[in-house]
């Protein structure tokens, strides 16, 4: 049968009826490559929607200049959250951390943070709005006044006298310390330091421990000044105690105590007296020995014992000899019982102290 009008380019295939419809556009140039932007897959109607905002260009990782994801819908009028200036895996810090539980943080941190996130807290303080200067893991000192220190006796306590000692306080007179006396002894001269001696020659000069011991040994060490008579009595106190009962006189000096004196006659001679400060007030001698010979610008040593009722005191150089001793039994009316403290003293400024030493006796009886 016949054919259709002849059209400039033939058609893929005859049709057996013309068709009137306009064949596809040409293209005039085939693209192999997508457009820059290409458009979704055509739909059956078109969408008045808006286009979602193209990526500019894909990368392997996220766009990291944005805080959130890409968007899913429709685009979102309400802010953003802050954005993150750099992402890691430690929280956010730049924003201020929350103010530290006291007023004011201290100038120095106690400890660093284990992480940035952590904020340095400083230790707290009793009230608040009064931050310590500078926090410690210790407890601050006491401000408040000084509490009184233990008077325990340890075993043996040695006393020197370069400085004061704060176990040692003035009954009477007043005390010097880490005083100097030089003399001339097998033609060299001899300078002797860390002495201590009262400062005035006329009164009753006593210096005691705050240890307080019941059965205890005292060794004073010693010297007479050369050329100096006045003032030739030293003493050496046991268990004395302040007392409003005790005798205000002499080495008493208001306390009740057991009293060794060497006493010497004429820079020549000395004997060992023992006295009592009793409970009731009384002062008075208990036994004497008898004389032996004495020098001055010698060391001595007085070594004063007390155990129970029993007292004995002994005069030795300083290589240890025994020079003179005597003993008492003071099962007396106003007896010394109770512990108290030891003590030194003199009547003069002429008498030289180099050591103090207490043993308490009551760690060997198994009191302590």
């Amino acid at each position: 049968g016949p054919t259709a009008e002849p059209t400039y380019k033939p058609s893929p295939a005859p049709t057996y009826e013309p068709t009137y419809a306009p064949s596809a556009a040409p293209t005039p140039k085939p693209t192999y490559k997508p457009s820059y932007s290409p458009s979704a897959a055509p739909t059956g109607e078109p969408s008045y929607g808006p286009t979602p905002i193209p990526t500019p260009k894909p990368t392997h990782r996220p766009y990291t200049h944005d805080p959130t994801p890409a968007p899913t819908g429709p685009p979102s009028y309400e802010p953003s959250p802050v954005p993150t200036p750099k992402p890691t895996h430690k929280p956010y810090t730049e924003e201020p951390t929350p103010a530290p539980s006291t007023a004011a943080p201290s100038p120095k941190p106690t400890h660093k943070p284990r992480s940035p996130s952590e904020a340095p807290t400083s230790r707290p303080t009793p009230t608040p709005g009064n931050p310590t200067l500078k926090p410690t893991y210790k407890p601050v000192k006491k401000t408040s006044s000084p509490t009184v220190m233990p008077t325990v006796m340890p075993k043996v306590t040695d006393f020197t006298f370069c400085r004061h000692h704060p176990m040692l306080h003035t009954t009477a007179s007043h005390w010097k310390v880490n005083l100097t006396y030089s003399v001339y002894k097998a033609g060299a001269l001899q300078n002797y330091t860390c002495l201590t001696k009262p400062n005035q020659y006329d009164e009753n000069a006593v210096l005691t421990s705050s240890y307080k011991m019941t059965n205890t040994t005292v060794n004073a060490t010693w010297l007479k000044e050369a050329d100096v008579e006045d003032g030739q009595v030293m003493m050496v106190g046991l268990r004395a105690e302040a007392s409003d009962d005790a005798y205000e006189d002499s080495y008493c000096q208001g306390s009740v105590k057991y009293i060794c004196n060497v006493e010497s006659y004429s820079l020549s001679h000395a004997k060992v007296k023992l006295r009592v400060c009793t409970t009731g007030g009384d002062y008075y001698q208990l036994t004497s020995s008898s004389m032996t010979s004495f020098s001055t610008d010698t060391w001595y040593i007085t070594s004063f014992t007390a155990v129970g009722d029993h007292l004995r005191c002994t005069l030795f150089d300083l290589s240890g000899d025994e020079l003179m001793k005597v003993n008492y039994h003071a099962d007396i009316d106003g007896k010394v019982t109770d512990a108290g403290g030891a003590e030194i003293g003199e009547y003069s400024n002429s008498i030289y102290f180099k050591e103090l030493s207490a043993t308490d006796k009551s760690y060997y009886y198994g009191q302590k």
